[in-house]
């Protein structure tokens, strides 16, 4: 019966290719040979690779399958891992391709139904999570930044003309969990690619920060260490991250307030951060201070990316504006909780964390001006300045603190002082450009203050 045996550890396309060998030296008389097996033909899918280990491998040999106008069966029937390789390779070898875009096309639809399963039958959450850690790891084992980039964008670009607004949605929600899993497991590759996105598509980082929050500190609070820690692992992250907060919950918005007052029953203005993110940002900003002025990530030019980029600003994208615009609105919210009868122990500790980011912003942004070689790239506009000021005199009056004498209108000259050390610091680091008239300009809508009398006195540079 020797010769019917077959050792189930030997690759079958070894033992049923036509005058093949066993490449072993020294054979067990079990283990057979092309002298004692019987093959008997195994029944498989036509289009069934023949195994691999290697990823490039397995795309190299099912690029001509996926192409095949049966893919999908092809891919049905593959374990969910070496699905989800083959198909990366093979979008990863036509990105660069620039004859045609029908094959990515097609490979970009199969990977939305296999891999993300946001087109045809909804995939179980246990294969989505296996796809998902399955493309972090592939895009970790590019050597080549360019190409992590290309493909991350292929995939996951909320910027793609989807006709169909669901599967732009459903792509978004993906991508919210992949990058979830890149904060838990770690996946710093994916942190820094998901920050080329965020600065490029301000909608998604909303969403990517609003799911975080959700996931970290809503549906596990115990669990919320690893998105704490986040800035270890990818600081342009963590950047892009604090921008989207700090747009989520801008505190107050004067054109949002008078739009609010024109029609009775409206909900309040105030949008303040939750105190459990402001204290994680407060780590963030003892732990790395210069998280307030890194920059978004550069995206070069000439990679093939799929959808049409934001046009580029002379002003460069990071949290300098929205810290200094909580940072300047937050005495006020005292005021807010005595005129609503709103108090609680926290606030203190509240009002301790918006001081803990705002001194530490002014360090960072001096440092920086003794670390910096670039010279003349501002970080804050003269447009978002004056938004910050008449944000700050909207909700001195939303409050109820905007004439003096009134109670605790010593609250709004703590928000002037505040606004004053952000200016001088961000002129004394050229992070900011204007001229003396114009700050002069900006500054007469707030009531006097000796501090940003002074600013506006010493400012000797005219930027035009």
């Amino acid at each position: 019966m020797r010769g019917s045996y077959r050792d189930p550890r030997v690759p079958h396309h070894l033992l049923s290719k036509p005058g093949g060998d066993i490449p072993w030296q020294n054979h067990h008389p079990f283990q057979p040979t092309r002298h004692n097996y019987i093959h008997v033909p195994q029944p498989r899918h036509p289009l069934l690779p023949l195994p691999t280990t290697s990823p490039r491998d397995i795309g190299d040999v099912s690029l001509p399958n996926l192409l095949h106008k049966d893919a999908k069966g092809y891919l049905m029937n593959l374990p969910p891992q070496n699905r989800c390789r083959a198909v990366l390779t093979a979008i990863n070898l036509f990105l660069f391709k620039h004859d045609s875009r029908d094959p990515i096309e097609k490979l970009l639809s199969l990977a939305d139904e296999f891999l993300l399963g946001i087109k045809g039958d909804k995939l179980s959450s246990c294969v989505e999570l296996l796809n998902l850690d399955e493309i972090a790891t592939f895009l970790a084992g590019l050597s080549s930044l360019e190409n992590r980039l290309t493909l991350f964008d292929a995939l996951f670009s909320c910027a793609r003309r989807d006709p169909n607004q669901s599967v732009a949605q459903s792509r978004e929600v993906v991508l919210c969990r992949l990058v979830s899993l890149a904060v838990c497991a770690p996946y710093p590759s994916i942190l820094e690619l998901s920050a080329y996105i965020m600065q490029d598509q301000s909608d998604t980082a909303k969403s990517i920060a609003r799911s975080l929050y959700h996931d970290y500190f809503q549906l596990l609070p115990s669990a919320s260490k690893p998105l704490e820690v986040v800035y270890q692992h990818s600081t342009s992250f963590a950047a892009q991250l604090l921008i989207a907060y700090t747009k989520l919950y801008p505190i107050f918005q004067a054109n949002i307030h008078s739009a609010m007052s024109m029609s009775p029953g409206c909900l309040s203005p105030i949008n303040q951060p939750p105190m459990p993110l402001i204290s994680m940002i407060a780590t963030w900003m003892n732990k790395r201070p210069d998280l307030c002025h890194i920059r978004a990530p550069h995206i070069p030019e000439s990679l093939p990316l799929l959808h049409q980029r934001s046009s580029v600003t002379q002003i460069q994208n990071t949290p300098l504006t929205g810290i200094i615009a909580w940072t300047t609105l937050a005495p006020l919210l005292q005021g807010l909780r005595t005129s609503t009868h709103n108090t609680s122990g926290t606030e203190s500790d509240e009002l301790d964390f918006y001081s803990q980011i705002h001194v530490n912003m002014l360090s960072a942004v001096h440092q920086y001006k003794s670390n910096s070689v670039t010279k003349g790239i501002q970080c804050i506009s003269s447009e978002d300045l004056s938004t910050v000021v008449a944000n700050l005199i909207g909700l001195a009056g939303f409050v109820g603190i905007a004439q003096p004498g009134s109670e605790h209108f010593t609250l709004l000259h703590d928000s002037i002082d505040r606004i004053a050390q952000s200016i001088q610091m961000c002129l004394f680091a050229d992070l900011l450009h204007l001229s003396r008239d114009h700050l002069a300009s900006i500054a007469a809508t707030l009531p006097r203050n000796s501090l940003l009398d002074i600013v506006i006195e010493h400012h000797t540079h005219n930027w035009n």
